[in-house]
């Protein structure tokens, strides 16, 4: 009897473990999914198969605008719709994406309501009966899934309510895996940057002070027997050494050069990485950037502008704050980019919120903003300060007024 119940307990164990393994292996699999796009498609596909009951899933994300492709698909018979590229308002995908709503079709090959673009690989896979729902993220359309059967069907309201709220959690994962790619694109790009001046600063140094002295060398050859055989090897061996100086040096400058090139929409949150990064060796501060969206790229004037006064954001939280931490977060909205710059610190109060907005750092980032067509402003409360920049990108910068040159302004305080 005790056997018996010691054999139990131990299968009673081996339950709650495997079950709690299980737990795991499931949440591994949702945080995956949050941070790769192959992933999380994979995982709708198998999602609406299960829910609506299709013979085949297959899903596409936004990659250009008005363009999906289908990267990821369950239960299909060959490769023929994998890599399909559809613009919007084409085919069944093209239409759903256009009109930002689902669309139900009982059979693709005889329907009037969609175009024709894609009968070939689509009636290929002898698909019949099929749905598009379009994925939706902040009301942007970030991608589309279809689920598919391969003889004439009707989906009725539950179905295609079930695979919206599947396509809208998709949509939240295709979101933060592409900010999670985006941040890791900055990442690198910082790190490229940063290695990039380290070999400028070292090697090449070492690079120019050898051929300082190699230079130096050849000249003081210069008072030597040249029909001596010592001497004439001495001197083509230095200038054997030069020459392949010389080549490293322009090897190096073609690396510096790849490592510092970035893309146009890449420069401006690279160079906040970096003084972030600085920011925190200088002040103990940690501090980190948050990407919110794809940046287009700013004109210089107004890239100039975003990072001047966010540095002297940076400068004041430095100074006057106390922080335990500060984020920087930029992204698009209402045609333009938002930049904030949040701390914790002991913020500003009610009867200092003036004085704070009348200083004159503060005056000086407000009017070099607002000159670009931008916004500034300022908030604090006990819980710490927000400075936030808003600056156009739809629309040239302003041109400069003549006037008579206004005397240069005393350092901020």
């Amino acid at each position: 009897m005790a056997m018996q119940r010691g054999q139990r307990r131990v299968r009673d164990e081996a339950r709650e473990s495997a079950h709690l393994l299980a737990e795991l292996a499931g949440e591994y699999h949702e945080t995956f999914a949050l941070l790769d796009r192959r992933v999380a498609l994979e995982d709708l596909n198998r999602r609406v198969l299960a829910v609506a009951g299709v013979e085949c899933g297959f899903a596409a994300p936004v990659e250009a605008e008005d363009l999906i492709v289908i990267r990821s698909a369950n239960g299909l018979l060959g490769p023929h719709l994998i890599g399909l590229r559809i613009r919007s308002g084409l085919g069944l995908g093209g239409r759903a994406m256009a009109e930002r709503a689902p669309v139900r079709i009982p059979d693709y090959g005889a329907s009037r309501t969609i175009t024709h673009d894609f009968d070939g690989p689509v009636l290929a896979e002898g698909i019949r009966g099929t749905f598009a729902v379009p994925m939706l993220h902040a009301g942007a359309v970030v991608g589309v899934v279809w689920g598919a059967m391969r003889e004439p069907a009707e989906f009725g309201d539950r179905v295609v309510r079930e695979v919206e709220t599947l396509g809208t959690v998709a949509a939240t994962r295709l979101h933060i895996a592409e900010r999670a790619r985006a941040q890791t694109e900055v990442a690198l790009r910082a790190e490229r940057r940063r290695m990039a001046d380290e070999l400028h600063d070292n090697l090449g140094a070492s690079l120019f002070t050898i051929g300082v002295q190699i230079r130096n060398a050849l000249g003081d050859c210069d008072g030597l027997d040249p029909m001596g055989q010592d001497s004439a090897v001495l001197i083509e061996r230095l200038r054997s050494i030069e020459a392949q100086l010389d080549r490293a040096s322009a090897t190096l400058r073609e690396s510096l050069s790849a490592l510092h090139g970035a893309e146009p929409h890449l420069d401006l949150p690279v160079t906040l990485r970096s003084d972030l990064e600085a920011f925190a060796a200088r002040s103990g501060t940690p501090a980190r950037l948050v990407l919110l969206s794809e940046l287009p790229a700013l004109d210089d004037a107004r890239a100039r502008a975003v990072v001047a006064v966010t540095r002297e954001a940076l400068l004041n939280v430095e100074k006057h704050a106390a922080a335990g931490s500060v984020v920087v977060s930029i992204g698009v909205g209402d045609g333009g980019i938002r930049i904030a710059v949040c701390d914790d610190g002991i913020g500003i109060g009610a009867g200092d919120e003036r004085k704070a907005r009348d200083g004159l750092g503060v005056v000086q980032s407000a009017e070099r903003v607002e000159r670009l067509g931008g916004r500034f402003s300022v908030v604090g409360d006990q819980d710490g300060t927000t400075v936030r920049i808003w600056m156009p990108i739809d629309q040239p910068p302003p041109r400069p007024v003549e006037s008579t040159p206004a005397r240069p302004s005393p350092p901020s305080q």
